[in-house]
């Protein structure tokens, strides 16, 4: 869609672009998706278990959201700010590391018959519910 947007039009989505981006907020409608169930087989019976979700959001917040998203994710990479156990999906970056941590967790706890729990957080929505406009002030202060 964007893509295929005129000179104005790609002009006014900057625009707005830019303004959420300076007061920190964005449209009501974009804090909202729609969800439809897609059909796995089309002998579904009317039961949600033979459905698969989709979400769709708006293109200009999914833009935005990249934008953001690229921009802190270059400032995280640039400034080596995740240290120790903090792994993360920033370019250049591999799973090597967690994989190998889980796995020694899984060898030690058969090798001493232990049981073992493991926890993981997603954290790359996280800031989606922090005020856009501190995340902002951060990536201009870490850029000096």
């Amino acid at each position: 869609m964007l893509k295929h947007m005129g000179t104005s039009m790609k002009s006014i989505t900057l625009k707005l672009a830019n303004l959420c981006l300076q007061v920190g907020d964005i449209p009501e409608e974009w804090r909202h998706a729609l969800l439809y169930p897609i059909l796995k087989t089309m002998d579904w019976k009317y039961s949600l278990t033979k459905t698969r979700p989709i979400i769709l959001l708006e293109t200009l917040r999914k833009m935005l959201v990249k934008i953001v998203t690229k921009r802190l994710s270059k400032v995280i990479a640039e400034r080596n700010i995740l240290k120790g156990g903090n792994h993360t999906g920033l370019s250049g970056g591999s799973t090597e590391a967690p994989l190998r941590i889980i796995n020694t967790c899984i060898e030690d706890a058969k090798k001493n018959n232990k049981e073992l729990w493991l926890t993981f957080q997603d954290l790359s929505k996280a800031y989606d519910r922090v005020d856009i406009k501190i995340i902002y002030e951060v990536e201009i202060k870490a850029q000096k």
